[in-house]
């Protein structure tokens, strides 16, 4: 244009020079960039995972020492009717995941876009945490050492509220969670057919243990009832 600096055509002349020097050098430096970014992306990704999933970490932590799991049934008492705190800051931390996530990107929190890029990047991260969440609750009662009728009880009831949430969250109900959920309310003389029935089949081995931890407990009230007549 008339009148205009001469700095931007300059700068244009010296990008169609680079990108012709570039193009010259064929695909090998558009690979290594490419490579470069890709870890660039990665890092970042999980970066921000280990951020957001932090909180629950520290809540999921010291599931395997709760006392609760061998805590033995009293003759008054009711059943187990609510989740217990960590569970529930859990799945308060979760339903606010998605508002938390938008607040951080452009806009401050305002309504998603729409396009719907922000409601899409809310999800993305909501379903990777949530899936991080599951694995690491599995992992955590995997290292329970053993459960009582009552701590079953108290599990049954920190997964089922854990697995509503989730449903809420996702729209799709958790197999493994309805299967771990199963598993823990039904009878202890009922769990080898219990597991023969459960969906997961990739996650026999883990139901399997979940039989032990509650079956353990039943064994060594027998052995003592049986030492003592």
């Amino acid at each position: 244009k008339e009148g205009s600096s001469p700095v931007p055509e300059a700068r244009r002349a010296a990008l169609d020079r680079f990108l012709r020097s570039l193009d010259s050098l064929k695909a090998p430096v558009f690979a290594a960039g490419a490579k470069k970014l890709q870890r660039l992306s990665k890092d970042i990704e999980g970066m921000v995972f280990e951020t957001l999933f932090a909180a629950i970490k520290a809540w999921l932590s010291p599931i395997p020492a709760m006392q609760e799991w061998s805590e033995p049934e009293e003759e008054d008492a009711g059943p187990v009717e609510h989740p217990m705190p960590y569970i529930r800051s859990i799945g308060d931390y979760l339903f606010d995941l998605p508002m938390l996530i938008l607040a951080q990107t452009p806009g401050g929190g305002e309504a998603p876009s729409a396009d719907g890029d922000d409601g899409g990047r809310s999800r993305f991260w909501v379903d990777i945490v949530v899936r991080g969440a599951v694995d690491l609750l599995l992992s955590s009662v995997e290292q329970i050492p053993e459960l009582s009728p009552r701590g079953a009880q108290q599990l049954a009831a920190d997964v089922d509220y854990f697995r509503n949430m989730l449903t809420m969250l996702t729209d799709t109900p958790n197999p493994v969670l309805l299967d771990l959920l199963t598993l823990l309310q039904c009878q202890p003389e009922q769990l080898t057919q219990c597991i023969s029935e459960l969906q997961c089949r990739e996650r026999v081995p883990f139901f399997k243990q979940i039989q032990a931890k509650r079956t353990a407990n039943v064994t060594s009230v027998t052995v003592t009832e049986v030492s003592e007549t």
